[in-house]
């Protein structure tokens, strides 16, 4: 039934486009599949009508929100990454096309690039207004956690010795874990910080969409995820000296109590991962 109903959906989307009212038309499709939570309708229109990514205004961010629809959330963030998309193939299609065709204008004396720029103006603002929010998100996720690891640096778990300031602890290979581990979960936070800074920065140019921010997005998303594994590992390398006593027991629970958080995050964070990396690198959209 439920394919049916997307073969029905198809074929309307597409009897719509005969109309001259389509754009009337999808725009209030559009905006009931928001309010009602079908993100089939939104996807289904989105790829029929590709101008409908014009209908991502704030009425629709509202809906989406206030009735916490997590699927069409997830598909709205996905259309960020439509300009990529764009570029992709507009860089393709001039890579074979006659060279004279390049410096050929249309009836607003506009050249291909300078065309396809106005075209996708509304496309632009609405990436970047995405990737903006999501870098500033991990910025601040990544300085707390650059915070916390370097409290953990400067406070020695067991203290030190009194005579000559060496950690107690400091033959324990659970102390040198712990040191090791904090101190590339300072570094990947750090760096973490200054990759989304580098993204809030940016003059969000048209090319930058193709490689550039994409590309920054993933290895702030990458540091910051070795970021948390290791600040997990670290915690848990301290605990272990503190109270372990050496049994190998309490490592165990250590050990599974760690992998919570860390496989928290991943699982929350890996399909936006997957995404960028598939948008940035993959050549799989091509067949489509």
């Amino acid at each position: 039934m439920h394919s049916l109903t997307l073969q029905l959906l198809n074929h309307l989307c597409t009897e719509v486009l005969r109309v001259s009212r389509a754009q009337g038309i999808f725009r209030q499709s559009f905006i009931n599949g928001a309010k009602y939570g079908t993100p089939e309708i939104l996807e289904e229109i989105i790829k029929s009508y590709p101008f409908a990514l014009e209908y991502l205004d704030e009425d629709v961010f509202k809906l989406v929100v206030l009735n916490r629809y997590e699927k069409i959330f997830n598909l709205i963030c996905e259309t960020a990454l439509q300009m990529q998309r764009e570029l992709h193939w507009f860089k393709e299609i001039e890579k074979y096309a006659p060279r004279a065709s390049s410096e050929s204008e249309n009836e607003n004396k506009d050249k291909p690039k300078m065309a396809f720029i106005k075209e996708h103006e509304k496309l632009i603002k609405e990436g970047e207004k995405w990737m903006k929010g999501t870098a500033k998100f991990y910025t601040l996720a990544a300085a707390l956690l650059a915070t916390v690891v370097f409290a953990a640096a400067i406070t020695i778990p067991g203290g030190n010795h009194d005579d000559t300031g060496i950690p107690n602890f400091s033959k324990e290979i659970a102390f040198k874990v712990f040191a090791v581990s904090d101190a590339l979960s300072l570094f990947l936070s750090i760096a973490s910080v200054l990759i989304c800074l580098s993204i809030l920065t940016t003059r969000y140019a048209e090319d930058d969409f193709l490689f550039a921010l994409p590309r920054r997005l993933i290895f702030g998303l990458v540091t910051l995820f070795l970021s948390v594994t290791f600040m997990m590992i670290a915690y848990s390398g301290a605990i272990y000296l503190l109270f372990g006593e050496k049994k190998a027991w309490i490592l165990i629970i250590l050990a599974a109590l760690a992998c919570l958080p860390v496989t928290l995050y991943g699982v929350l964070q890996f399909p936006l991962l997957v995404e960028l990396i598939y948008s940035t690198y993959g050549q799989a959209f091509w067949q489509t």
